[in-house]
Order: C-alpha cells, then sequence, then structure tokens
C-alpha cells in the first residue's frame, strides 16, 4: 500500500528512522497484531502498535480488573473486549482498525497459541519477565522450547514496561530487524538481558506443494542438473525455476567450465540479480538453492560444499539447500542441507508421493 499524504506526516518520526523509512512503515501498516489475552503487557502493546498504525485485533474474552489502562477504562470492565478496544483504536487512530493484510499474534504465556507469525509471547519466568519474538522462519520446536515453564504474565508498573517492549520486538519482526527468534529478559527493577537463544538443530520444513513444483521441474531438466530457488515472504514460500547457465559458459570458456551441466549447475548472473531484485521490492528472501543429482547421489557433494562456502565460509549463512537425486529421470531421494557451527549439516527429505 502507497503512504497517503496524511499518513506520511502523521508518521514522519517513524519514516525518517533509519531501518523503517516509507516501506516499513507500509509494512507496518499492512501487517496486524491479534491480542490472544488481554491484560496490561499486551492491552499496552497494543497501544503503543496501534499509534504506529499497526492494525489491531481484540480478543473475544472478558475484560477483568487488570485491564484497565491505555486503551481500557475502568467502566468498561467485563465487556467483550474486541469491541472496546475497536473504539479506543477509533479515537486514538483509526488505521488501527484497518483490515490488515496479514496478521500475527500477541501472545499471554504459558496458554497462548504459537501460531501466527510474527509473534511475540510474553510471561514470566524464575522471579522475572521474558518475552520471545518469532517470526515466520522461526522454528516452532525451538520456540515451544524456548517458553516452556513460562508462567502468566503479571499487572503494574512491570508489565506496562513489558508491554513496550513487546511492541517494539512486534515492530521489528515486521520490519524484517534481528534475528528469527530472539528472547528478552527484564528483572523487576526494569533492567533488560537478552536471552540465549541455542542454534536450531532441526531442519526447516518446506511446504508439499511447493517442494512437489520443484520435483516437476527437476525432473523435466533431465539428464541436466535442473536448478532454481525457494523464496520466502508474507505469503509464504514459492518455487522459482531458474535456468541451468552451464553450457553456455562452458562454450564461452571451456577451461573456466571444465565439467558439464549434467554434473554442474550455474545461476545465469543476470537472471539472479534480476531475482534478487524483484524478491527484495516483495519483502521476499531466498530460503532455499535447490538442485538436482542426475544418477548421483542424495547428498551434497565436495563439489557443493567447495561452492556454497569458499575457504570455508558460507556465501549464504542463512540459505538452505535442497538436493534432489534423480535415477531414470524420477526423483528418488533428496536432502536438506543447512550451515550450522561451522559446517554444513544433512537431513533426509521426504519427497512428496
Amino acid at each position: 500500500m502507497a503512504l497517503a499524504d496524511a499518513q506520511i506526516e502523521r508518521y514522519s518520526r517513524l519514516v525518517l528512522l533509519r531501518g523503517v523509512g516509507g516501506r516499513g512503515q507500509e509494512a507496518l501498516l499492512s501487517v496486524g497484531a491479534r491480542l490472544q489475552a488481554s491484560g496490561p503487557a499486551l492491552l499496552t502493546a497494543a497501544a503503543y502498535l496501534g499509534a504506529a498504525g499497526t492494525p489491531i485485533e481484540g480478543p473475544a474474552l472478558a475484560l477483568g480488573e487488570g485491564d484497565a489502562g491505555f486503551l481500557v477504562r475502568a467502566s468498561e470492565l467485563g465487556q467483550k473486549a474486541a469491541p472496546v478496544l475497536r473504539a479506543a483504536l477509533e479515537q486514538l487512530n483509526a488505521d488501527a482498525t484497518r483490515a490488515p493484510v496479514r496478521a500475527g499474534s500477541l501472545v499471554a504465556l504459558p496458554d497462548g497459541c504459537l501460531g501466527a507469525r510474527p509473534l511475540v509471547a510474553v510471561g514470566r519466568r524464575g522471579g522475572r519477565w521474558v518475552l520471545w519474538a518469532a517470526n515466520a522462519e522461526a522454528c516452532a520446536a525451538c520456540l515451544a522450547s524456548a517458553v516452556e515453564g513460562a508462567e502468566a504474565p503479571g499487572e503494574g508498573a512491570e508489565a506496562i514496561q513489558a508491554g513496550a517492549l513487546a511492541a517494539l520486538l512486534f515492530q521489528r519482526l515486521v520490519l524484517g530487524l534481528g534475528p528469527s527468534l530472539s528472547g528478552m529478559g527484564m528483572a523487576a527493577d526494569g533492567r533488560m538481558e537478552v536471552l540465549d537463544v541455542p542454534e536450531c538443530p532441526h531442519p526447516r520444513p518446506v511446504p508439499a506443494s511447493v517442494l512437489a513444483e520443484a520435483v516437476r521441474h527437476l525432473e523435466g531438466c533431465a539428464p541436466e542438473e535442473g536448478c532454481g530457488v525457494v523464496l520466502e515472504g508474507p505469503r509464504g514460500m514459492r518455487w522459482v525455476p531458474l535456468r541451468n547457465a552451464y553450457g553456455t559458459w562452458k562454450e564461452h570458456d571451456a577451461e573456466a567450465f571444465p565439467r558439464s551441466p549434467r554434473t554442474a549447475f550455474l545461476f545465469e548472473p543476470t537472471e539472479w540479480l534480476k531475482l534478487l531484485r524483484e524478491a527484495d521490492a516483495a519483502s521476499e528472501r531466498v530460503a532455499f538453492i535447490v538442485h538436482a543429482h542426475p544418477e548421483g547421489p542424495a547428498a551434497f557433494s565436495a563439489e557443493d560444499r567447495a561452492r556454497a562456502a569458499p575457504g570455508g565460509l558460507p556465501l549464504f549463512p542463512d540459505v538452505g539447500y535442497l538436493v534432489v537425486a534423480l535415477r531414470e529421470g524420477l526423483a528418488e531421494k533428496a536432502v536438506q542441507v543447512r550451515w550450522q557451527a561451522g559446517a554444513f549439516r544433512e537431513w533426509p527429505l521426504f519427497l512428496p508421493s
């Protein structure tokens, strides 16, 4: 969505911030936040987010005593939260009542659903507040492990500070700033610290429909190595086939390209750059680089490793690789490969039937 003149004026302080700009403010206006509970922490987060234009969807449950504050008057306690919040947001900022393009979640632990992303979960553990932030790329198993043992958030001044922090974490997720999974701890005296997030040991899930499209393309390219990428953005993952240009480059310089397109692949540089620019404009990123091994093993070969990490340093440390082995032109096995702890690690990948 393009910003109207009135919106540019209203959000000028955010638009001028490095890391936000016009495109970032458009994202803040497009990605909503669903409150899965009330309570002073989540309602404070909703107030801050709503003021910045983020669409807010309130929970259906009734407002309780601890919910009076920024968006709720004491006289409204006991009423359904959603209509009360909508009325308050209309007075605060009408943009916050718009229908979002997509919506994430503000969750109160321990019972909140860890579903829609971007997600910020708030709770307490070990006498301090804990907040976890996860985008669409964050591993669901790692997130579930991180929030394990958390108790319900409390009330008071600490809840207000936690809510303000939750709003900031949600905005960072929407803007694509920071890691896919992060945690913050807040002590009773207000001091904050970054929580340790262990490196994810799990493979990333790939939608079966996306994998099926990739397999069809790779089989259609046999006996040469087919290739392409899986992009990930606001609408999830999608398959993008690319041409194996290795044979073309070999014709120009056989010495520099001694192999054949049956045993090697190469993205055409101009096509690759064009795709990256289009992906960036659509707020997408490369999740996986994909290629086939016709009549070869389902493994990241020594040549694959050398090209992906020349000199032992990965070119794309946050990008995974999918390798599909073909037998007589049909997919037989596949693996997912990711850079972890200074090396490439492989997991078997189940092919769609």
